[in-house]
């Protein structure tokens, strides 16, 4: 459409990591990169991380399967081949999950999937609210409102109240900011209900936050999307607390287990 700049996939590099073992990190519906610089922070010189996302949102009626498409062109041509880790966080986890079958599809190596406090089950999903969404947004950003009181509000007003606190942690973060904020999360969200999962038969880890209301510490809610088995490590903290900076080093940690990668001057995790 003339005027509106074609969805693109951004490939950031968020640490110092070693190129050969590289795993791509696709954040939540909002499409943020900011909080996994936390943990991806703690693999520096181990690991290159790199967040995957759409800027700016995808279009309107566009699926996972379209958005993951594009994020699976744009980080072959970062890097000259496929991916061989993908982790994904929330909406992400959806991602994660497609860009792996579509790399099986064209013939590659299967990569490691690594889904973060996020369960993902063959078939339809029940994705959440904008107004969900966008509150756990301004919750990282400090938004002391509660949950039910801020999903009463109109719009603008949710718009407001984000502005006010993403924009103490980032400079500039104007309405206009908050608006691209929510359409992301708009059209994110109506690819996650749309999406149909299939069962991934390649390798695969869970990371579990021990006091999450959308998790537990339980094998049964991923049997079914990885029936060739999978790996388990749990955090502390709920859904919101994953990526952020205080677990920084517990993600780190886990992400060293679960993938395999080697500490300096240590050994690939149990």
């Amino acid at each position: 459409m003339k005027g509106k700049a074609a969805p693109r996939s951004l490939v950031a590099a968020l640490n110092e990591g070693r190129a050969e073992t590289a795993a791509y990190l696709f954040p939540g519906a909002d499409g943020g990169l900011r909080q996994p610089c936390a943990f991806s922070a703690e693999l520096s010189g181990e690991a290159a991380v790199y967040g995957v996302t759409s800027m700016p949102a995808g279009l309107p009626g566009e699926g996972v399967e379209e958005i993951a498409s594009r994020c699976l062109a744009a980080i072959v041509r970062k890097s000259g081949a496929p991916p061989r880790h993908v982790i994904g966080y929330s909406f992400g986890a959806l991602v994660a999950l497609e860009v792996a079958h579509q790399t099986v599809e064209q013939g590659a190596v299967a990569p490691t999937v690594l889904l973060l406090d996020t369960v993902v089950r063959p078939g339809e999903q029940t994705a959440s609210s904008p107004s969900e969404l966008l509150w756990y947004v301004g919750q990282g950003a400090g938004l002391d409102l509660p949950q039910a009181d801020f999903q009463v509000l109109d719009r603008e007003a949710q718009k407001a109240a984000i502005v006010h606190w993403c924009g103490r942690l980032s400079p500039g973060f104007d309405v206009n900011a908050a608006e691209t904020v929510y359409r992301t999360i708009e059209i994110n969200c109506e690819a996650w209900g749309r999406y149909r999962a299939h069962p991934y038969q390649g390798p695969a880890g869970v990371v579990v936050a021990r006091a999450s209301s959308l998790t537990v510490y339980d094998r049964e809610p991923w049997t079914e999307i990885f029936p060739a088995g999978f790996r388990m490590a749990s955090l502390p903290g709920g859904h919101r607390d994953v990526l952020s900076a205080a677990n920084a080093a517990s993600l780190a940690q886990a992400v060293r287990s679960l993938l395999g990668f080697c500490p300096i001057g240590g050994v690939p995790g149990p």
